[in-house]
């Protein structure tokens, strides 16, 4: 038996490195094919990983009921097979879990080692191999219609363009208003805000906007329910003409929660992960939340940092990511897969740059070139400006230049720091 166990334990390993080296030249793991193989197998480890412990333990307590009914001398032995049995058991159901958790800790971020992850962890968990197959579908042969023949000749075809189309410029304002956010986000057409700060800060986001030449906004998208997002709603809604606005629940008609969300009650339409915004020049994806708090979802006005919007801006082959004050990276990454992330121009760095409130495995996805942190003067740790700088990312921080805005022509960005808001008045 122990044979057998030490042949199984060595299969395991060579199997693994196995997939490490292969995966050094092809894309096995990314195959539609592969993971619905590499599904069924972790199906049938999910099936062994049940029945093996439920054997094991039922065996055991059986010979154990069958002692103490004999009353034998052999019961003292029988309970220390028992427990045995069952200490091997859980150590058996929770082997790919342990996998799992293993792998996720201490992966590396280069390509090989990302696809060898990917097969490593579908096997660990047939959900992980769900969201595999929903970031790489199967790709079907088209197949042309050969009852339709169409003569072209002569015939002038204008194309047509489908989604956004980037002209002009679009730009990121980070407002320098201490402990919070207040971000504001326009192309040549379109307005809209990100957070609007604390109510003690509304002078300044306020005045601010207004020497951009602003009177409307589009869209008032507040990432979650903190003060420090929120505070300065009611005053944006008595100074400019507010056409729409978006949040992550549709609760707000409850009675209750913060005055500040006011303004919104009845007039904010629910948004979530998946849902994409299409405006003339750019589009915004909802990467988050995927999951949602129970105090948000039931309630409404109790959406907390975990509950904060995560949306992927793209303007021409620019990209944006604002995040609010925390990123569920591993979920996103499951559900929207790598390829949607990658190439990232700046990110928005979540909760004013205290904690790990994004991992640095979305991070090395994304390879973001600029971080915007506003900070009001805290300091972001040493782990993330490691991990920032592990990718060639530049960072920026309100405490110590002030402003910022990130300005997008379609194809680069450019940093102003210490922004004059006169100097981008429209």
């Amino acid at each position: 038996m122990k044979k057998f166990n030490k042949l199984i334990f060595i299969t395991i390993l060579f199997g693994l490195f196995t997939l490490n080296v292969y995966s050094d030249s092809f894309v096995m793991c990314h195959d539609n094919g592969i993971i619905k193989s590499l599904k069924i197998i972790a199906v049938i480890i999910y099936i062994i990983k049940v029945l093996i412990p439920s054997f094991l333990i039922v065996t055991g307590m059986k010979s154990l009921i069958t002692s103490m009914l004999s009353n034998d001398n052999n019961l003292k032995d029988e309970l220390k097979k028992f427990i045995k049995k069952v200490v091997i058991g859980v150590f058996i159901f929770f082997v790919p879990t342990m996998i799992y958790a293993f792998i996720e800790t201490f992966e590396v971020h280069d390509k090989s080692k990302e696809m060898f992850t990917d097969c490593s962890l579908c096997l660990a968990s047939v959900n992980y191999c769900d969201n595999l197959l929903l970031s790489f579908p199967e790709e079907k042969e088209q197949v042309p219609n050969r009852n339709i023949e169409l003569n072209l000749e002569g015939l002038s075809v204008n194309p047509t363009t489908v989604g956004p189309v980037a002209s002009g410029t679009f730009e990121v304002h980070m407002i320098n208003m201490g402990h919070g956010d207040a971000i504001l986000i326009r192309s040549d057409s379109t307005v809209i805000l990100l957070d609007a700060g604390e109510d003690y800060t509304t002078k300044k986001v306020v005045g601010y906007i207004k020497k951009l030449g602003v009177t409307t906004i589009d869209i008032v998208m507040p990432s979650h329910y903190c003060g420090d997002h929120i505070g300065g709603i009611p005053a944006i809604f008595k100074n400019f003409k507010v056409k729409k606005a978006h949040l992550q629940t549709d609760k707000l008609a409850l009675k209750g929660g913060n005055h500040d969300l006011d303004p919104l009650r009845g007039f904010a339409t629910k948004i979530k992960a998946g849902d994409v915004l299409d405006f003339k020049e750019f589009s915004i994806k909802v990467l988050g939340p995927i999951k949602m708090s129970t105090g948000c979802l039931k309630r409404g006005y109790r959406c907390g940092n975990s509950d904060s919007l995560n949306l992927l801006v793209t303007f021409g082959d620019t990209k944006f990511f604002f995040t609010g004050d925390f990123v569920q990276s591993n979920e996103i990454i499951k559900r929207f897969g790598k390829e949607e992330l990658k190439n990232v121009d700046l990110i928005k760095q979540p909760h004013h740059g205290m904690g790990d409130y994004i991992r640095q495995r979305l991070i090395n996805i994304m390879r973001p070139k600029i971080v915007f942190v506003s900070d009001g003067g805290l300091n972001l740790s040493d782990q993330m400006i490691s991990w920032y700088n592990k990718v060639g990312a530049s960072i920026y921080r309100t405490s110590k230049h002030g402003n910022l805005v990130a300005v997008s022509d379609g194809k680069t960005v450019k940093v102003i720091k210490k922004a004059n808001p006169n100097d981008f008045r429209r």
